[in-house]
């Protein structure tokens, strides 16, 4: 039988995630996982980013028995963005760091696309 705190720890420690300005709407994309949120700020977005990556890990672990198991990585796309085509620099509100949930605990590391 699994102990559910390991299969938990079983994410990533790490997850990037690309957050863009598509018109009126912010959208934030995680590349080791293809989860993503809009909202019409950066507030908002990375609140709902943050709920949607936890509902996403707590739904597939209670599936599968491990969390995010069967969410694939996001399309090449991001990661193309992710290397090439980012603006640097800081974003005008604070993004979370970490996602903690169950006792684990995810670093984000942000950038924001050009």
């Amino acid at each position: 039988m699994r102990n559910g705190l390991e299969e938990m720890s079983k994410i990533e420690e790490q997850i990037r995630v690309i957050v863009s300005n598509e018109g009126d709407v912010w959208v934030a994309q995680c590349l080791e996982y293809d989860i993503g949120a809009q909202a019409n700020d950066l507030a908002d977005l990375c609140e709902r980013f943050v709920l949607t990556f936890i509902s996403e890990a707590t739904t597939s672990f209670e599936i599968n028995g491990v969390p995010l198991d069967d969410i694939p990585a996001a399309p090449e796309y991001y990661f193309d963005l992710w290397e090439n085509r980012w603006a640097g620099g800081y974003s005008p509100v604070a993004l979370p760091q970490e996602i903690s949930y169950a006792d684990t605990s995810v670093d984000v590391a942000y950038r924001l696309a050009a």
